[in-house]
């Protein structure tokens, strides 16, 4: 998990350009997931004990970078080559039109 940390830390620091997803197997199966092109929730758990306070404060903390993780989640396109015939198809007759 610390590896886990290290990585929301380098997606939210400004000017970091490494993330080391393949530092550990966890990171490398979440990599979509955490910078990626994906929509990603994220569940906290908290103790209301006393006992757990120092946890549960490093808890919500954790919670409160990764919360900073921005993603760009995009469609992904389908580009066999039917989708591609019919995709020139439309841009073909879209010229045609403005002549």
């Amino acid at each position: 998990l610390s590896t886990f940390g290290k990585v929301i830390l380098a997606l939210t620091s400004p000017g970091k350009a490494f993330v080391p997803y393949r530092d550990s197997k966890l990171t490398k199966l979440l990599q979509d997931s955490l910078g990626g092109n994906c929509k990603t929730t994220l569940i906290t758990n908290i103790s209301p004990a006393s006992n757990s306070l120092s946890e549960s404060v490093l808890s919500l903390n954790f919670a409160n970078r990764a919360k900073r993780v921005k993603n760009h989640a995009m469609v992904n396109q389908d580009m066999s080559e039917q989708a591609l015939l019919s995709k020139y198809e439309r841009e073909i007759k879209r010229l045609q039109r403005q002549l």
